[in-house]
């Protein structure tokens, strides 16, 4: 059975073509939170790497307080995940990508923050366009959302 970490030890050559560019323009520190989310690569992906609401995986229960919602009201967005943050146990970051797999949108949080809430510029987001919210928990990996506009 492949594990997330064994996806990430074997590198940028296990990468599906297209998604390697990422890996590198977002560099080795950053594979776990971005390189797994394009999201219409999920079926070629090792089991228990990027998580949703209908696939919660060994985080059965977990999803509701790790899926990100998105919301957009003139040309301000803001990515939501209602999870509580504390030094243990809190929401590292939030990104947005295009159904490309382009990095729109990121925002890394400190576990002191107050919550888990970011703001982002809503023209970037085109409507009929499928975009993916990514909340990665220090805890609970990484939570996918599928944002149609």
């Amino acid at each position: 059975m492949s594990t997330r970490r064994d996806f990430l030890r074997r590198g940028k050559e296990a990468l599906p073509v297209g998604v390697a560019s990422l890996f590198l323009a977002t560099g080795v520190n950053t594979a776990s939170a971005e390189v797994e989310t394009v999201g219409n690569l999920l079926g070629q992906l090792p089991k228990n790497i990027v998580y949703s609401k209908s696939n919660e995986g060994i985080w059965k229960g977990k999803s509701g307080s790790h899926v990100p919602t998105v919301s957009l009201q003139g040309g301000e967005g803001r990515i939501v995940t209602t999870h509580g943050m504390s030094p243990k146990h809190y929401i590292v970051r939030h990104t947005l990508l295009s159904d490309e797999g382009e990095v729109l949108f990121g925002h890394t949080f400190a576990c002191d923050d107050d919550k888990a809430a970011s703001e982002f510029d809503g023209s970037k987001v085109k409507s009929g366009k499928v975009y993916y919210a990514l909340s990665f928990c220090n805890k609970h990996d990484l939570w996918l959302a599928e944002v149609r506009v």
